[in-house]
């Protein structure tokens, strides 16, 4: 059954759809100017996006396949080189992953703040506070971690292969659509590594200093479904079970947004030829040693949160291990033998770790490092 979602004050102002089929049922509904579909190659080859593509298609929509590889600032460009016909795109549709959803919001930003949108080729950060006429952006997700469908920021490879951030308010996509169909042909490490970086979005979201009452109680909500709910996931074929954790996952990117990241996502921003979830999996269970050996109200404040969504450390520690052996696949086995990054000023100043409750340093980075590579 399709449905929407109700509204909360914290919640983003979205349509939010969510069902077995939503994702058909929305794109059968549109009508008005035809606008850009933006989806990887391999998955408009999948059912049921496939029919969907072919639809859209007939009547004048038009469909950008990003290089397969997180979104670049460099290639976001080369969409528009040979059209004449951007200027009054009124609607982007993005279906796939957070890369391709983030993809989508970079096209927006450059077709109506260019000037904005190539500050990131020097900066690390730029923020979007105007409103610039965006086109209405749709995101249909086909992973269930990356929380970019309820997200105001995008994140872009630099030419340095430093990941950099775009911003604000005219990011958010309006529209949003939780389609189980659309996860279920998932590989099994594609799972893994989105569940990693739903349980990093709302771990680090609750020990952030930014947190509220309301955002927290998101990122908890999530937390508990995830952790009891992933093994599960791994394997599942009931849509009933891949919706409750894409609806986790929703409420992971609320949190996130309102609250911020951490330092795992700081780390795992600086290795950019890894996939995103794996990287903050692998980070995170170093960065969870630090906050249990922190001392002080730090290590309070992470106990309390294990005790309120009923894990224990070692049951944490144990199902990020259980995910990272599935998650670990070529050419991606060997993280160990990763080197420290030495553009420490770089990982600093990540705006993901901004809200940090312990101050971004080398220290606190080299601590993350020697826990989660020994």
């Amino acid at each position: 059954m399709v449905r929407g979602l109700g509204t909360h004050e914290l919640l983003p102002a979205q349509n939010v759809l969510a069902g077995e089929g939503a994702s058909k049922a929305y794109t059968d509904s549109l009508n008005g100017p035809p606008g850009a579909v933006v989806v990887s190659s391999r998955a408009r080859e999948e059912e049921p996006i496939k029919g969907i593509i072919q639809s859209l298609e007939t009547t004048g929509w038009w469909i950008v396949e990003p290089p397969p590889a997180e979104p670049s600032v460099m290639e976001v460009p080369e969409v528009l080189a040979h059209r004449t016909d951007v200027e009054g795109l009124s609607r982007i549709l993005a279906i796939g992953g957070g890369g391709i959803v983030d993809f989508a919001k970079a096209l927006g930003c450059l077709l109506r703040a260019p000037d904005r949108y190539w500050q990131l080729v020097d900066k690390r950060h730029v923020r979007l506070m105007a409103d610039y006429g965006f086109p209405h952006l749709i995101a249909i997700p086909t992973t269930i971690g990356s929380g970019s469908e309820v997200s105001s920021s995008a994140v872009l490879r630099r030419p340095d292969w430093i990941k950099g951030y775009l911003s604000g308010p005219p990011l958010l996509p309006q529209t949003a659509i939780l389609d189980p169909l659309l996860v279920m042909n998932s590989p099994v490490w594609v799972r893994a590594w989105s569940s990693l970086d739903l349980i990093g979005h709302a771990l680090e979201a609750s020990m952030s200093k930014l947190h509220n009452p309301g955002a927290t109680l998101f990122a908890e909500s999530s937390l508990r479904v995830a952790l009891s709910q992933v093994q599960e996931f791994l394997q599942t074929d009931s849509v009933e079970k891949v919706l409750e954790m894409q609806w986790a996952g929703h409420l992971a990117g609320v949190a996130q947004d309102r609250m911020l990241v951490g330092p795992a996502h700081v780390l795992a921003h600086h290795f950019s030829s890894i996939p995103h979830g794996l990287g903050v999996g692998w980070f995170l269970r170093g960065l969870v040693s630090v906050y249990a050996a922190e001392g002080g109200e730090l290590t309070w404040r992470f106990e309390q949160l294990l005790t309120r969504i009923g894990f224990s450390q070692s049951e944490l520690v144990a199902t990020l291990d259980r995910l990272l052996e599935t998650a670990l696949v070529e050419p991606h086995r060997n993280l160990r033998e990763l080197t420290f990054p030495t553009q420490l000023e770089d990982l600093e100043s990540d705006t993901a770790g901004s809200a940090s409750p312990i101050p971004m340093s080398e220290d606190l980075l080299s601590r993350i490092w020697k826990e989660a590579t020994r």
